[in-house]
């Protein structure tokens, strides 16, 4: 049997909680208002012990089911708009590039680091550090996951359908 530091034995061999990035634990304030998100995947793995197993009713399965899934899907909050906490206080001007590097094709990789030589560029004095200038690759991430749903959303695909239709319709006919 496994002991824990305080001499206590430990009931699971592994233990792993991921929390949405609004939730108010372990933060002194909510930063968010009113949302509270508490949606979460929390995993254990328990330890297939003969004492354990008179306890439990998964470990008594033949073979043993020691794994336990807890997923709490629901967020309290729009997961499909961009937070401002995720973007880190970035510009407009920022963001507005980095849309038009989308629209002519690179990717976010690219994107980044063009973006970053555009920088260094301009000038050596001049801090390229800083994440309102010069995002993270997360933060790239999700300007390349909000101009994607905005650029192939329902309506844009039927506006550019309608375009092709109406091209085919003038040169076939």
């Amino acid at each position: 049997m496994a002991y824990a530091k305080l001499g206590l034995p430990t009931w699971f061999l592994f233990h792993k909680t991921w929390l949405c990035h609004r939730t108010c634990r372990k933060k002194g304030k909510p930063n968010f208002g009113d949302d509270d998100c508490n949606a979460k995947i929390d995993i254990f793995i328990k330890k297939p012990d003969p004492v354990y197993i008179r306890h439990d009713e998964y470990l008594k399965y033949k073979p043993p089911l020691p794994c336990v899934i807890e997923i709490s899907g629901r967020h309290s909050h729009d997961v499909e708009k961009i937070d401002e906490s995720l973007l880190g206080g970035m510009t407009e001007e920022v963001k507005e590039q980095f849309f038009k590097y989308f629209d002519s094709g690179l990717s976010v990789i690219h994107a980044r680091r063009k973006h970053d030589f555009l920088l260094k560029l301009k000038s050596t004095s001049f801090k390229t550090s800083k994440l309102r200038f010069n995002p993270t690759l997360r933060q790239a991430q999700h300007l390349y996951n909000h101009w994607q749903r905005t650029k192939h959303s329902v309506a844009a695909t039927l506006k550019e359908a309608d375009g092709i239709a109406t091209f085919y319709n003038n040169y076939y006919i």
